[in-house]
């Protein structure tokens, strides 16, 4: 033993080795193990047997209410009578703003013709996106624009009855209403047809939706109800829903919303199309009093 300046030096001690844990290296190795039981587990899993799920007998489903999945129909698929709106009171017609049905489908409703231009126009629009228009002109309109509604009923479109001058009826006596109506109906004839007979009868007064008169005249004379609308110039879509009847005057601003409108119905999957084809009535052309409907 030797002393040294602070004490004694034990010469048979080694020297203490300090040890440093490679957390990298450990990690390496955990991860290593946890990949190969993982491994082993899923083999074992895959040479399991599958279970049979067993289920119910059709009869207990049918039972249960669930589909018939192979008798199911389509259900956007309606029925004509499930379509259509239905009179509030008997001795009524029906008044038309939505047909009941899931399906994309809307009506465009176009009134108020400042000039032949804008129907023109209308025409070319519709052509390019497929949509079929449905108009209501007064008696005075066809008189004013006859070449314009030719072409309207050549590229089959529909024209329907918005009276002869737009008279509040609900002022007129009965035989007067019927006289308004009736005038309009002929000039109308006289341009696209004699064949031709109109479905709906569209007003600016509400007052017409319970003229008992009224209706039992219509009904009469082949007409399926009053046409009224969901949506005046909807200026948002997002309120726009299928079977919606959408209601337009052919004039400056209504022409713009229109050419708005009618691209974006169409880019977001809607059909575009006439009255009868949405509530699935016959064509103005093909109908007659006694086969309307």
């Amino acid at each position: 033993m030797q002393n040294g300046r602070f004490g004694p030096i034990e010469t048979n001690d080694k020297p203490k080795k300090s040890y440093r844990v490679d957390y990298n290296r450990l990690i390496t190795v955990i991860m290593i193990a946890v990949i190969i039981i993982l491994g082993i587990v899923i083999w074992k899993d895959a040479k399991k047997e599958p279970e049979e799920i067993p289920g119910l007998p059709q009869t207990a489903l049918t039972a249960a209410g669930a589909p018939d999945v192979l008798n199911q129909t389509d259900e956007n698929v309606f029925s004509p009578e499930e379509l259509r709106p239905v009179a509030e009171e008997e001795g009524l017609l029906p008044v038309f703003r939505r047909a009941n049905t899931s399906e994309k489908k809307v009506a465009i409703v176009v009134d108020t013709f400042d000039n032949a231009g804008h129907i023109d126009t209308l025409l070319g629009l519709a052509g390019t996106f497929g949509a079929k228009i449905t108009f209501v002109p007064t008696g005075v309109e066809l008189r004013q624009h006859q070449g314009a509604w030719v072409n309207v009923a050549f590229a089959g479109h529909e024209i329907e009855n918005h009276t002869m001058d737009n008279t509040r009826l609900s002022t007129l006596a009965d035989e007067d209403k019927a006289e308004n109506i009736l005038e309009q109906t002929e000039i109308l004839k006289s341009i696209v047809g004699s064949d031709y007979s109109p479905h709906f009868l569209s007003t600016n007064d509400l007052e017409d939706d319970a003229d008992a008169f009224l209706h039992s005249w219509l009904a009469g004379n082949g007409y399926l109800g009053i046409l009224r609308w969901d949506e005046r110039v909807p200026s948002s879509f997002d309120k726009v829903v299928p079977g919606a009847i959408l209601s337009y005057p052919l004039t400056d601003a209504g022409m713009k919303a229109l050419s708005n409108a009618i691209p974006i119905l169409s880019e977001n999957g809607y059909q575009m199309v006439t009255m009868n084809e949405l509530f699935d009535y016959p064509d103005n052309m093909r109908s007659s009093p006694e086969t309307a409907g």
